[in-house]
């Protein structure tokens, strides 16, 4: 959307409102504002600007202007029908929903009007639908205190002056745009501003002809997957198959989630920008169930929102707000890191003043996380999530261009599809437990891939041996940077290699002269202290004592070796020899050395990534293999 800024875009995004409807309304922004052109009674053009700082939206207007109605698409000439908004954003959702439903009393040439807040004067909207000579008016004002007191007004006005109000029922506490950006899909908005005027008497059609209730027939899951990759593969450029399969295993997750024991996350990351990371969250918004996609969230939006309508969130610039820690972070992570299983939950106080009570929300539903790949998204996090590595596409790479509203046309028989497949298998997917799960994955990366593996069984023909091929090609690499505590004791193993004891000061001489590690550098370059080695420590069960070093007059804080074993073994990789054996090796033979029985040469073992390819390898194969073995079954062998 050119031309504006990513608030603004945010802004609209947050509101489903697209950018077909905002060019057509004729919508700008001007310093840090959202610029709506007006037509005054006198026909006379103004502009009215609503801020996007934050804190409460004033309309701004010039002085002495009265406030109109505005006509995003301009006021008609003479019309039955009229839908009413309160606000402009509910207009432009409105606008932006209404040519993607069904054609019922000309849905898609429906007049919108919206009055600029609920102390604008009635009688002034009354006289400009009696103008236009409007029969009826769907009333779809904010579901609050405000909104309800001016519906009532509206409604009286509109009676005395022979138009039939049909008032719209929202959420408590909803206001027009927020109900239509609960809702999947474009047509699926389009379809329910549809169902209003049916409900209301304004449709000639009746609801069976208006919005068709024919049940889809659930696809093959085999068809379905197929049918997500290629609609992928048409606008987004991945890295290679694995992500693909990925991707759409994922997706057909996301339908049949209440289906699976954890959901896994999507990390997509990349090293610089426009590498496809929002693309692909473009697209996946057309195919994921109830996609909500956000640049920015706060903590309580997030766990609301997730907590009363379970949606998909697709969450981008995760750069920006991992970038530091700061008091909003954290409270964002505490929500991602409880969000993967069901169950998962955060405690929060709800009332007011003394009046609160604890309460319980819910915050497990599939996510996407998007951003360059910066090092700081929290290792919790990544834990739970399958990464995507995203790279800049090449002249050599050309995809089809995203065009929303026709992308969403081709989309949508693939979201029906997916809609009746996951209502169909979620049972079974539920009690599916996967077999041949790659002995590569750990605990968490093993129950991430689970619900997609148990996907690609139920699908059958290639897919099994591409899901496992997938799911070990996508393995996070062991060789990241270990935390400052293992660094700590991957030194402090070399110290203790020769002592048996030491003394704390002794210890913090050679840690802190060590340039390649980083603990020299801290407090302003005096190192590390007494204190922070027994912080760093404390976690690993290991304490400062007093010891008495050999030769030493006295005791002083120091540490034993003994006190590490337990630490080294389960949190370092395990070195070729111990310290007794390397002392035992280093000294001289003797002259007469004791025969040696033969030993059994030991099979070379191979290194994680060597095992990676060759087990990517033999899955493809196998892949390749059960796809043949497909097309023979289906097509007869030849003849």
């Amino acid at each position: 959307m050119s031309g504006f800024s990513e608030k603004a875009r945010t802004y609209f995004r947050d509101r489903a409102i697209y950018p077909a409807a905002v060019e057509r309304a004729g919508v700008r922004e001007e310093s840090g504002a959202i610029v709506f052109p007006c037509v005054a009674a006198d026909g006379s053009s103004f502009d009215r600007r609503r801020s996007l700082n934050g804190g409460p939206a004033k309309v701004l207007q010039p002085a002495g202007q009265p406030l109109t109605p505005w006509w995003p698409a301009g006021r008609p000439d003479a019309e039955e029908i009229v839908l009413c908004c309160e606000g402009e954003s509910d207009a432009l959702a409105a606008l932006s929903a209404l040519p993607h439903g069904p054609d019922v009393a000309g849905l898609a040439a429906l007049p919108v009007v919206a009055i600029p807040g609920t102390g604008f004067s009635v009688a002034k909207l009354v006289e400009e639908l009696s103008a236009i000579g409007a029969r009826q008016a769907l009333l779809a004002f904010d579901a609050d205190d405000a909104g309800r007191k001016a519906t009532a007004k509206l409604v009286e006005a509109l009676v005395e002056a022979g138009i039939q109000p049909a008032p719209v029922e929202l959420d408590d506490g909803h206001d027009l745009a927020a109900t239509l950006a609960q809702l999947a899909t474009p047509s699926e908005r389009g379809d329910w501003l549809a169902s209003l005027l049916v409900d209301a008497g304004c449709a000639a059609a009746p609801l069976e002809e208006a919005v068709p209730s024919a049940p889809v027939e659930a696809p093959e899951t085999a068809e379905v997957l197929d049918e997500v990759a290629r609609l992928i593969e048409k606008f987004v450029v991945l890295p290679s198959e694995h992500e693909a399969v990925a991707v759409a295993l994922w997706v057909a997750h996301t339908w049949a989630f209440d289906g699976a024991h954890a959901t896994p996350y999507l990390l997509v990351t990349s090293p610089e920008r426009r590498s496809g990371k929002t693309r692909l969250l473009e697209v996946l918004e057309l195919l994921v169930r109830s996609p909500w996609r956000i640049a920015s969230a706060s903590e309580a939006a997030m766990f609301r929102k997730i907590s009363e309508h379970k949606p998909t969130l697709l969450l981008d610039e995760i750069d920006a707000i991992f970038g530091s820690a700061t008091e909003r972070t954290e409270p964002l992570r505490a929500v991602l890191n409880a969000g993967n299983r069901p169950g998962g939950a955060v405690s929060r106080c709800v009332g007011e003043g003394a009046n609160q009570q604890v309460a319980e929300f819910s915050v497990y539903c599939p996510k996407v996380l998007a951003g360059i790949d910066t090092g700081r998204v929290p290792d919790t996090i990544v834990d739970r999530a399958i990464r995507l590595a995203m790279k800049r596409k090449t002249g050599t790479e050309p995809t089809a261009a995203l065009r929303h509203r026709h992308a969403d046309r081709e989309a949508q028989p693939v979201r029906e599809g997916l809609g009746a497949w996951g209502a169909a298998h979620a049972p079974e997917l539920l009690d599916a437990d996967p077999e041949d799960v790659p002995a590569g994955l750990d605990d968490r990366a093993a129950e991430a891939w689970e619900p997609l593996l148990a996907i690609a069984d139920l699908a059958g023909g290639a897919w099994p041996a591409q899901a496992r091929a997938a799911a070990v090609a996508l393995i996070g690499d062991d060789t990241d940077e270990p935390g400052h505590g293992a660094r700590l004791l991957a030194k402090l193993r070399d110290i203790f290699a020769d002592h048996e004891v030491l003394a704390t000061t002794a210890i913090l001489e050679r840690v802190n002269e060590d340039e390649e590690l980083p603990f020299g550098g801290w407090r302003h370059g005096d190192g590390l202290d007494p204190r922070g080695l027994s912080r760093l420590l404390k976690p690993y069960g290991v304490k400062p004592r007093s010891v008495r070093v050999d030769g030493a007059p006295s005791t002083s804080k120091g540490y034993r070796r003994e006190q590490f074993e337990e630490a080294f073994a389960r949190y370092l990789p395990p070195t070729l020899q111990s310290p007794a054996q390397a002392a035992q090796a280093a000294q001289p033979a003797s002259s007469s050395e004791p025969d040696v029985p033969d030993v059994p040469d030991v099979p070379d073992v191979p290194d994680k990534s060597e095992w990676k390819g060759e087990t990517v390898e033999r899955l493809a194969t196998e892949a390749e293999e059960a796809e043949a073995d497909r097309l023979l079954t289906k097509f007869g062998e030849g003849s």
